[in-house]
C-alpha cells in the first residue's frame, strides 16, 4: 500500500495541507528537513513532494513515470535522486556524487530534487563537505532531508534547511483508519471481531503506518487471518485467554497462578478483561463472540461477581503490567482469598478498588475515539450499579 497521492497520507493534516499550499504558488523551499520517528512517513511525503515540484509544468504522463520510478521502484530518475546517507557516510566518492548532483544537469523537467535519506548517518566530514553546494543551490535544485535524530546533524547544517518539519506519531484514530483501510485493500479477514483485531495490530504497531502495513502484509491477500497467525507477530489476548483466567479465578489457585503467570500482557489484555467483566455482570459486548458470551453467562450464573470485579478493578489500575503484579492482583480476586474477608469489608474494598479504576480509566480515555469514550462510560455506570446492589 504505497503513498501515491496527498489523499494516501494518513495523519500529518496540517504539514500535507502546507506543503500543498506551497506547491501551489510554485514556492516550495529549496532545502526542507523532515524530522520524526521512524516509520511514520518522512520519505513518503518526500517522494511525493519531489515528484510535486519537478512535473509541475510537464505532462502528466511524466509524473505517472516517476510515481512508478521513485514510489514503486524506489529507484532515481533523472530529476530525481535518492540517496541513503547510511550507506555513504564519509565516503569520499560517494560524497562527491552527491555534491555533483547538486545541478539541473540533464533534467528533463528543468528541475532536480535530491532526498538524503536517513541524514543523521552522515559523517560530521559529509556534512561540512555539503554545506557550500546548499547554501547556493543553483535555481530549480531542491534538497529534502529526511532524519530520525535531528540531534546528530550539525548546527551549520540545520541552519541551511530552510523549512524545518517535524511529523509527530499517528493518533489512535489516524492509526485506526489506516489499518482498516489497508485491511480493506488487501481483502483480509479475521477469525476475531475485527476492530479488535485492529486494536491489536495498532498496539502492536505503537501507531506507526509503516509497521501496520508491514505487519499486514505478512498475511496473504483475500485470507481469513487466524489469532494463531497474528500470535506468530503479537501478542494476543484473545476472549479465550481471558475466559481461562475467569474459570481459575472461581477454581485451582495453584493452577491460576501457573497459567496467570505464563502469559504476556499489554493493554490489549486489559481491554478485553474488561469485555469479559462486562459479559459477566450480564452486559453486552461487541468485541466477544455470540458463543463465548453465552459461555460466560453460563459459567457466571449463582457466582458472586465480586471476584471478577475485583480483579478487573486491580488490573485496570496499573500503570505498568508486570507480571508479579497481575499475579498478586490474581490472588487477592480469588474465591478462595474473598472468602475470608468479612463482606462488609470486600464490599467496601470492592467500591474503593472500582473507583480507582474508572479513576484510571478516564486518564486513559483523553485521547481514545469517542466510541471507546462511551464504552468506558458505559462500564463506570455497569459498576457504579454493582456497588449501589450491594
Amino acid at each position: 500500500m504505497w503513498v501515491k497521492e496527498w489523499d494516501d497520507i494518513v495523519g500529518h493534516k496540517n504539514i500535507v495541507k502546507y506543503l500543498k499550499t506551497r506547491i501551489d504558488s510554485d514556492s516550495v523551499p529549496d532545502v526542507i528537513l523532515l524530522y520524526g520517528d521512524s516509520g511514520i512517513g518522512k520519505s513518503s511525503i518526500a517522494k511525493l513532494l519531489a515528484i510535486e515540484v519537478t512535473t509541475k509544468y510537464v505532462a502528466p504522463e511524466l509524473s505517472d513515470n516517476y510515481k512508478k520510478e521513485i514510489i514503486d521502484n524506489n529507484r532515481s530518475t533523472d530529476s530525481i535522486k535518492l540517496f541513503n546517507m547510511s550507506e555513504i557516510q564519509e565516503k569520499e566518492e560517494e560524497i562527491q556524487k552527491v555534491k555533483a548532483e547538486m545541478t539541473v544537469g540533464f533534467s528533463t523537467t528543468k528541475r532536480k530534487v535530491l532526498i538524503l535519506d536517513e541524514a543523521h548517518n552522515m559523517s560530521k566530514k559529509a556534512q561540512d563537505s555539503i554545506l557550500t553546494e546548499l547554501e547556493h543551490l543553483q535555481k530549480g535544485v531542491y534538497v529534502f532531508v529526511c532524519t530520525t535524530e535531528v540531534g546528530a546533524l550539525r548546527q551549520a547544517l540545520l541552519s541551511r534547511c530552510k523549512l524545518q518539519l517535524q511529523l509527530h506519531n499517528l493518533s489512535d484514530v489516524e492509526a485506526k483508519t489506516l489499518a482498516r483501510s489497508a485491511i480493506s485493500s488487501r481483502r483480509l479477514d479475521f477469525s476475531l471481531n475485527r476492530e479488535m483485531a485492529v486494536a491489536l495490530v495498532c498496539n502492536w504497531a505503537q501507531n506507526q503506518p509503516r509497521k501496520i502495513i508491514n505487519l499486514l502484509d505478512n498475511f496473504t491477500e483475500g485470507c481469513v487471518v487466524s489469532v494463531k497467525d497474528l500470535e506468530v507477530f503479537i501478542n494476543v489476548s484473545t476472549a479465550s485467554s481471558v475466559i481461562e483466567v475467569l474459570k481459575y479465578l472461581y477454581g485451582s489457585l495453584t493452577l491460576g497462578i501457573e497459567y496467570v503467570g505464563s502469559m504476556k500482557y499489554d493493554e490489549c489484555f486489559v481491554d478485553m478483561l474488561i469485555e469479559v467483566c462486562k459479559v459477566a455482570l450480564g452486559h453486552t459486548s461487541s468485541s466477544i463472540s455470540v458463543n463465548d458470551a453465552q459461555y460466560i453467562r453460563e459459567f457466571m450464573e449463582g457466582k458472586d461477581t465480586t471476584n471478577i470485579l475485583q480483579f478487573t478493578a486491580d488490573v485496570a489500575g496499573l500503570y505498568d503490567l508486570r507480571k508479579r503484579k497481575i499475579v498478586s492482583a490474581f490472588i487477592k480476586a480469588h474465591v478462595s482469598y474473598q472468602k475470608g474477608r468479612r463482606p462488609s469489608e470486600s464490599v467496601n474494598t470492592r467500591a474503593m478498588d472500582i473507583r480507582t479504576m474508572t479513576e484510571n480509566i478516564e486518564v486513559k480515555t483523553v485521547s481514545m475515539e469517542q466510541n471507546d469514550v462511551q464504552r468506558v462510560q458505559s462500564l463506570e455506570q455497569m459498576f457504579n450499579s454493582a456497588v449501589t446492589l450491594e
